[in-house]
């Protein structure tokens, strides 16, 4: 058995470092010259919705890509919109480098990010301090949010919503005693925490918890440890997709009987691959989509479309499209302000979930009768589904 710890690192991929030269010698272009006036947009007609993403994220890029694409197909409104694809680089500097230029193009309508969530945090001011639209639609850190950008939109749940979420669904599934194993970062340490406070609450015994980094004998004694004290419930939020499944297949071996909570970083296809044996693992939406007659209908249009059923991303990706689309005005610098005016009657296909992130979630309550509307999502035939609980 080998257990694989430490942080991934990527090459930034030809594409990707085309569109970043492009960016930042347009960029460059525009500081030329000693003109102190910044530059205007070239094109008011055209939308251009920027998605970044980390290189072990592709099976979620390809969905957010083609729910926009589909909004984009059916918009009827008198502007071009197009979404673009960069890939994140090999380190926290190049990435900033990356946000950076697409903060500074006057051209790029609004940001889409699924990075590391430092880079995010860092690149959110130099968005705010362009009047670029940014989000962040696979998490982010709390601080980021608390810092009052004008631009900045966390669009999915938080840590804390996620760790309760998964406590919830604990309970539910009548848990008697569980154990944490996570990332040593702060998104996975606000999941873990409201997560044993919610577990505690309802009256569920916590066998302990392992942050990293760890090593493999730690990791062993640590398994033998709830093996002895019976645990029946495991809760597994990690940063790295990668790294989430080598250990949930790795618990698998050691606690079989055990029920798997996971996180929704579980997302390259390398990824469900190595779990694909594991059905039943769960994990909290990070997008919760209401089942209702709008998505249903979404979900014939999309079928239509690519020949497949939609993830959540899909969904996600469709709702934010559309949510650019309906208050672009014809100014790039406007945008942000658009959508926060409009944020109380913010709608899409997945239900109340848009005007929520918008507007703010609700505070977080540990009482199950009057908890958030929370989705859930199980691993089945290679794909992670939605779960009726």
């Amino acid at each position: 058995m080998i257990l694989r710890f430490g942080r991934f690192k990527k090459k930034l991929s030809g594409a990707g470092r085309r569109a970043a030269a492009l960016l930042l010698a347009g960029a460059a272009a525009f500081s030329l010259g000693g003109c102190a006036q910044a530059a205007q947009q070239a094109d008011p007609n055209a939308i251009r919705i920027a998605l970044v993403c980390r290189g072990d994220m592709d099976l979620n890029v390809s969905c957010y890509q083609k729910g926009m694409e589909l909004a984009i197909a059916e918009y009827g409104g008198p502007y071009r919109a197009s979404v673009e694809i960069y890939s994140d680089a090999d380190d926290y500097e190049e990435s900033l480098e990356i946000n950076n230029a697409l903060a500074e193009n006057p051209d790029i309508t609004a940001v889409v990010s699924m990075q590391d969530y430092e880079v995010i945090d860092t690149s959110a001011r130099a968005m705010n301090e362009n009047q670029k639209a940014f989000f962040a639609v696979q998490g982010s850190y709390a601080k980021t949010a608390e810092e009052g950008y004008d631009t900045f939109f966390p669009f999915s749940l938080s840590g804390e919503h996620l760790g309760c979420a998964a406590a919830l669904y604990a309970r539910k599934a009548g848990a008697k005693r569980v154990g944490c194993l996570y990332s040593g970062t702060e998104f996975e340490r606000e999941q873990v925490l409201a997560f044993e406070r919610m577990a505690v609450l309802s009256g569920i015994r916590t066998a302990g918890s392992l942050s990293e980094s760890f090593t493999t004998s730690e990791f062993m004694a640590e398994m033998e440890n709830w093996s002895n004290l019976d645990v029946d419930t495991v809760y597994v939020p990690y940063y790295r997709s990668y790294w989430a499944a080598d250990i949930l297949a790795n618990i698998r071996k050691l606690l079989p009987e055990a029920r798997q909570i996971a996180s929704f970083t579980l997302s390259s296809q390398d990824t469900l691959d190595l779990i694909r044996e594991d059905e039943g693992i769960v994990m909290p939406a990070a997008y919760p989509v209401e089942r209702g007659a709008a998505y249903q209908a979404f979900v014939e249009r999309y079928q239509a479309a690519y020949g497949e059923e939609p993830d959540n991303e899909a969904v996600q990706g469709y709702d934010l499209a559309n949510l650019i689309l309906k208050n672009y005005s014809g100014d790039n610098a406007a945008l942000s302000a658009n959508i926060r005016a409009g944020a109380e009657n913010a709608s899409g296909v997945a239900g109340e979930i848009v005007g929520d992130l918008l507007t703010g979630l609700p505070e977080l309550t540990y009482d199950p009768e009057t908890s958030y509307a929370y989705e859930y999502l199980v691993l089945k035939n290679g794909r992670f589904v939605h779960l009726d609980v």
